[in-house]
């Protein structure tokens, strides 16, 4: 979280959404994108994020390692919405510089 934090500073929050009221997602401008389930069960569901269209690593699974996916893959639709199954109390993190 802290390089999600340090390549998002300065950058304005937007894009909120909510699936339900233990879920809540966020752009940090067309940099970032985090996604949390508070929730004892798994969320399902489509989120609008800022960012580009693409494939990205989700950094708490693994994140990009020498240009390949170390862990879980969101992708990005043209219209900027993810389709997101997040399991019980975790959380999904994207940065641009981990786009594949």
């Amino acid at each position: 979280m802290i390089r999600f934090r340090a390549t998002t500073a300065g950058q304005a929050r937007q894009a909120n959404a909510t699936l339900n009221a233990n879920f809540i997602a966020f752009s940090r401008g067309t940099t970032g994108f985090v996604a949390i389930n508070n929730g004892a069960s798994t969320t399902t569901g489509t989120v609008t994020t800022s960012l580009a269209a693409g494939t990205y690593c989700d950094l708490l699974t693994g994140g990009k390692v020498g240009g390949a996916c170390a862990g879980t893959t969101v992708t990005i639709d043209a219209g900027g919405v993810a389709s997101l199954s997040i399991p019980a109390f975790t959380a999904v993190v994207l940065l641009t510089a981990d786009k594949l």
